[in-house]
């Protein structure tokens, strides 16, 4: 057990390094706060722990977990020098996976976002996106299935265009619980792709609800696959299950073969053994 003095006298920037890289979320997103309210004095700080490290060999997860909470902070506390430091960073020379991080926070400017709040959740809507209003309706209808407990503790909701994450439908960065989802201009006309962006938000809700300790990634995207099919079949009780997997979640489908395959492979070489 923690005592409650020790921990509040850490100063927050330490506190957040060490809730992140141990992957305690809630505890991390506290602290995040914490140091965003004292904002401009933690840039130098920041800058100077980022411009220690070797930043071209990426090591354990650890090491991109504490990358990814102070570039955010620095993002968030001062954009200019956020920009700065990520030049410096690329030019220097970086790891390919350091250097799609730096891509993914360097594209989310304040400025270029209309901001709502949803409960403690805000949420950014590009103003990219030629037709906000309709994205505004469907994220209240969409946010209002899901239990609030389910959301508490998301920081942010981004929803951004198809070209700000490319090959990507949408996002859970777990070490700051934020949400991004992509809206493309196809959604005002095209009903299936906008199952598909309802099903994509409830499936990286069901990554946050996941709290369980890092395992495989594939037991991750199945916990949040099943969360999500499991709510949309409640919001839409007439589409068939086997409907969603072919159309809304091809992913998801292929991913239980796979599983499937591995078990039947499992049971044979025991079988084998057995023999």
């Amino acid at each position: 057990m923690h005592d409650s003095n020790v921990v509040s006298a850490i100063p927050p920037l330490d506190r957040l390094i060490r809730a992140a890289v141990n992957g305690r979320h809630f505890e991390a997103l506290e602290a995040y706060r914490a140091c965003y309210e004292i904002g401009r004095p933690l840039v130098s700080q920041i800058v100077e722990k980022l411009r220690a490290i070797d930043w071209k060999k990426l090591g354990p997860d650890e090491k991109l977990r504490y990358f990814t909470c102070l570039m955010s902070l620095l993002h968030d506390i001062d954009e200019s020098a956020s920009r700065e430091l990520a030049g410096h960073i690329l030019r220097k020379g970086c790891h390919s996976v350091v250097a799609a991080r730096l891509r993914s926070i360097q594209a989310f400017n304040l400025r270029d976002f209309e901001a709502q709040s949803y409960g403690p959740l805000t949420i950014y809507v590009a103003t990219a996106i030629p037709i906000r209003a309709t994205v505004w309706r469907y994220l209240n209808t969409w946010l209002s299935h899901i239990p609030t407990e389910d959301l508490e503790g998301i920081s942010r909701l981004y929803v951004v265009k198809k070209d700000q994450l490319p090959g990507l439908r949408g996002k859970y960065l777990r070490v700051l619980s934020v949400v991004s989802l992509i809206w493309q201009p196809s959604y005002e006309w095209n009903r299936l792709a906008v199952l598909q962006a309802e099903l994509t938000l409830y499936h990286e809700v069901g990554h946050h609800v996941d709290r369980r300790k890092p395992e495989q990634e594939e037991s991750h995207e199945a916990f949040a696959d099943t969360y999500a099919q499991r709510l949309f079949r409640q919001v839409h009780p007439r589409l068939g299950k086997r409907w969603i997997e072919i159309f809304l979640m091809p992913s998801h489908a292929i991913r239980k073969l796979r599983r499937a395959r591995r078990l039947t492979q499992g049971l044979k070489r025991t079988s084998d053994d057995a023999a």
